[in-house]
């Protein structure tokens, strides 16, 4: 707002005063300095009005930017609010499923079910380690996974197969917790134990279009046609 003043009425008053200090006689003086003096006043009410808008524009602005500002720590705080929302659903759930696991098969095998109870014990053990974390490494998630479905292979035993091909290069970037253990989980689920024949569950992380791919497919039967409940 200064320098817009200054460029509006100083210094267009300094050009006009130049050329008429230069041509100015004592004759002509009180003429001269008459015209000055109404020039300059009309400079700086020009100046004035100016610097006032820009000053209101500049501070209007501002207050656009500081709001944008405070929503985009709002929705900062709403997806941090959901992501942890998510994991509170997934692991009451997870750990569900896994004590029914437990529970069917220690009537059957002693040996089994104790090798079950610690793999169970070293995934909640990853997820309480990083409790105040929303993201992990995709080597560690793949890990989590990998027990989980050696949970679930004791379980059904060679009815459930699986393979996990991970791109090297990918390994060590950042992905979201708990982002692929419940499509795992979802394909064991609905998939390998609705299935008569030996179960397969594939899971492909790899970069394509520069962007990460993860896949998990599973050879189960279809979903339903129609909507689902």
């Amino acid at each position: 707002s200064a320098l817009i003043f200054l460029s509006t009425g100083v210094l267009p008053f300094i050009c006009f005063l130049i050329p008429f200090l230069l041509i100015s006689d004592d004759k002509q003086s009180k003429k001269l300095n008459y015209l000055l003096s109404i020039i300059f006043s009309v400079a700086m009410i020009i100046a004035s009005i100016r610097a006032l808008i820009s000053y209101f524009i500049f501070k209007e602005k501002k207050l656009i930017l500081d709001n944008e500002l405070k929503l985009s720590n709002l929705r900062e705080l709403k997806t941090k609010a959901e992501l942890k929302s998510l994991q509170a659903q997934i692991n009451p759930h997870f750990l569900y499923n896994s004590l029914n696991s437990i529970a069917s098969l220690a009537p059957i095998d002693a040996v089994k079910t104790q090798k079950m109870a610690h793999s169970l014990s070293d995934l909640f053990k990853y997820s309480i380690n990083r409790k105040n974390e929303n993201i992990g490494f995709i080597k560690d998630e793949i890990e989590m996974v990998k027990t989980y479905l050696e949970i679930e292979k004791i379980r059904f035993g060679d009815h459930l197969q699986f393979t996990i091909d991970v791109d090297s290069t990918l390994e060590n970037h950042k992905i979201p917790l708990f982002l692929i253990q419940p499509l795992v989980e979802n394909a064991v689920k609905h998939g390998i134990s609705k299935n008569i024949k030996e179960g397969q569950i594939d899971i492909n992380i790899k970069k394509k279009n520069n962007e990460i791919c993860i896949s998990v497919s599973d050879n189960g039967p279809n979903f339903p046609e129609g909507l689902l409940s």
